[in-house]
C-alpha cells in the first residue's frame, strides 16, 4: 500500500491565481424542494434555483490586499473565479456581495470575501 498524495486546491481570478487566499468553500445548492399534495404525501419535487457561493479568507501583507476586493463590492462588480482542483476546474461567474476585514493585536490583518454567482456549465 502506497502513500496517498494530497493536492492543493486554487483559486484564480482574472490572469492567475490568487496568492494570498487561504480556506476557499464552495457552496452549491439547487434548492429542489419536497412537495406533498392533500390525496399523495412526497408527490415530487419542485426543481429550484440553482445558487453558488464561494468564500475565502485572504492575508492583507504590508502593499494591501492582492486584489480591491471592498471596490469591487461597491461598485458591483461582475467577474468570475475559477476554482482549480483535481480532474476539474469550476468557472463561476458572479460577484462579491461581502468583505470583511478584521484586524487583531497579536495576528495579521485578514480578509473575509463572498462572492455570489452560478457556475458555468
Amino acid at each position: 500500500m502506497g502513500t496517498e498524495v494530497f493536492p492543493v486546491g486554487t483559486i484564480a481570478m482574472g490572469s492567475g491565481d490568487l496568492l494570498d487566499v487561504y480556506n476557499v468553500d464552495l457552496t452549491i445548492t439547487s434548492n429542489k424542494k419536497q412537495i406533498s399534495t392533500i390525496r399523495k404525501p412526497g408527490a415530487g419535487i419542485f426543481k429550484g434555483v440553482e445558487e453558488c457561493t464561494v468564500t475565502f479568507s485572504s492575508k492583507i501583507g504590508e502593499n494591501g490586499e492582492e486584489l480591491d476586493y471592498l471596490e469591487m463590492v461597491k461598485k458591483n462588480q461582475i467577474t468570475s473565479l475559477r476554482l482549480k482542483i483535481p480532474n476539474r476546474t469550476m468557472t463561476i461567474e458572479g460577484g462579491y456581495s461581502e468583505t470583511k476585514i478584521t484586524t487583531s493585536l497579536d495576528d495579521a490583518i485578514d480578509l473575509q470575501a463572498t462572492f455570489v454567482g452560478h457556475v458555468v456549465d
